[in-house]
């Protein structure tokens, strides 16, 4: 049996639980309770989702989601197993537990087809290495030409070897004060679902300065995602404050999911700028050819590319401003990476503030990014 696991989860969820999409090979199968439970303690314990048991689908963040579609998959004990992008929303914790689980899967016999961008966790997972080039093989071959840098950067492929934050000794680091307000200040900041709900972020306190990278960081779940809500607004504050200097100030979100930010009937419309400009940013996001496309026929990174140059096309010129991205470095190889990073540092040099939820190491080392983590 052969088994997908797409890059967006979303896609291929059956159920609104858990536990009830961990079953679906079981329900299809008619197997006794008593045996469908057993399998679903064990892909729970393995996975690191004991406690998500009874959640619904759609409030887990996509790390989580991810786990939980992989887990669906391998209930099905397929023969083939290929994976898109799968460590592109997890943390270090979330490769950690999937990496672990990949082993054991192929000691098992099952083979494991994985596209990606992103090596390191998997170098010694892999026994073969396959790179592709505008729709052709370019290579074949041992994992060894992952030691070419010039090959992996002629390819995009990413297989740096890039600090943590902990280790780089910049989790205090500020830039661009000189005595002035803070862009804004969390005070005390508190969130939950429901007053029934335990506290997702409580006690938060943080100062954001004009100029500044502030990269948030923390496991799968941990409520990353959440505070760039709050701080959008799309959110309400269960308890504390959060206070922008200038509350005229212009705020541009890109979201984890773009497929959810694309309401355009091509790519050029979804840039809310005349028509020189967008040829601009579509040209500095590598999406001009698509230009007269309808957005959601575009892949998943080229979605999430024209999210980011949308939203980086509202704060051109600005100096007052706040950018935010969730995770937008996913799916991203070294090329795009490479741009990305460079569109932060001009923003930043015009006076914006970028915050933005990320497990990316290389994308903070790049940005010299301070850390906010959530614990």
């Amino acid at each position: 049996m052969y088994w997908s696991v797409f890059q967006d989860p979303r896609h291929q969820f059956f159920s609104a639980r858990v536990e009830q999409e961990l079953l679906l090979s079981k329900v299809r199968q008619k197997h006794e309770h008593e045996e469908s439970d057993k399998q679903v303690n064990a892909l729970l314990n393995t996975l690191g989702l004991q406690k998500m048991r009874h959640r619904l689908l759609d409030t887990l963040s996509s790390g989580e989601q991810q786990r939980v579609a992989i887990g669906t998959a391998m209930s099905f004990a397929p023969r083939i197993l290929v994976l898109d992008e799968p460590s592109a929303n997890l943390s270090a914790d979330g490769i950690a537990i999937l990496l672990q689980f990949l082993h054991k899967e192929k000691t098992k016999g099952t083979t494991i087809v994985i596209a990606e961008h992103r090596f390191l966790w998997m170098r010694e997972l892999v026994d073969q290495l396959v790179v592709l080039d505008r729709g052709s093989i370019v290579y074949k071959g041992s994992t060894d030409k992952l030691d070419d840098l010039e090959f992996c950067k002629q390819f995009g492929l990413r297989f740096q070897v890039s600090a943590k934050p902990e280790e780089r000794g910049d989790s205090k680091k500020s830039s661009c004060r000189n005595g002035s307000a803070p862009v804004f200040t969390l005070d005390q900041v508190g969130f939950r679902h429901g007053k029934k709900q335990d506290w997702l972020l409580r006690h938060m306190n943080a100062k954001v300065y004009s100029g500044e990278v502030v990269a948030i960081t923390g496991k799968n779940g941990c409520g990353k995602t959440t505070l760039l809500s709050l701080l959008f607004g799309l959110l309400k504050i269960g308890e504390g404050m959060i206070t922008f200097t200038n509350p005229g100030s212009v705020k541009a979100l890109a979201l984890q999911h773009p497929d959810l930010q694309l309401f355009a009937s091509t790519v050029g419309e979804e840039i809310n700028a005349d028509k020189g400009a967008q040829e601009d940013w579509l040209t500095r996001f590598n999406l001009e050819p698509l230009r007269d496309c309808h957005p959601l026929t575009l892949s998943g990174g080229e979605m999430q590319r024209l999210v980011l140059a949308a939203a980086f096309s509202r704060l051109q010129g600005i100096s007052e401003s706040t950018l935010l991205l969730d995770e937008p470095t996913s799916g991203m190889d070294g090329h795009q990476l490479g741009c990305l990073v460079n569109e932060i540092k001009k923003l930043c040099e015009q006076g914006a503030t970028v915050v933005m939820a990320t497990h990316d190491h290389e994308l903070l080392q790049a940005t010299g990014a301070a850390i906010l983590e959530i614990r």
